[in-house]
């Protein structure tokens, strides 16, 4: 009889069937804090870092103005001055990548043969 993985028979039920339950339980939760990390990583980030930077600096600066007695009007509208220089900047700054030259990594003319 062959040893394959394929053809080796799991083990009965018994005294070590609930260790093998555990440790593969164990695996499962180990690895879920990374995948929610990355879930929320990817949630949150995305594709523009600057955004999710420019949202809390945003929120910070509100909550300062906020705790510090600012004028309720003012910081209830400081938080749409903000957001909108922010979404400004990030428009400007794709606007800015998009409008400079793309390099191709198709090779030119080739050069001629010399002499």
């Amino acid at each position: 009889m062959s040893t394959s993985p394929e053809h080796v028979r799991p083990d009965p039920p018994g005294p070590g069937s609930s260790t093998r339950v555990i440790r593969t339980a164990a695996a499962a939760v180990g690895r879920w804090p990374g995948a929610v990390g990355r879930f929320v990583w990817d949630f949150v980030v995305g594709d523009t870092p600057e955004l999710a930077v420019g949202a809390v600096v945003v929120v910070v600066v509100v909550a300062l103005l906020a705790h510090n007695g600012a004028a309720r009007p003012v910081t209830v509208a400081a938080m749409p001055v903000l957001v909108t220089l922010m979404l400004g900047a990030s428009v400007r700054r794709a606007r800015r990548s998009r409008a400079a030259p793309q390099v191709e990594d198709t090779p030119g003319p080739e050069a001629p043969p010399p002499g």
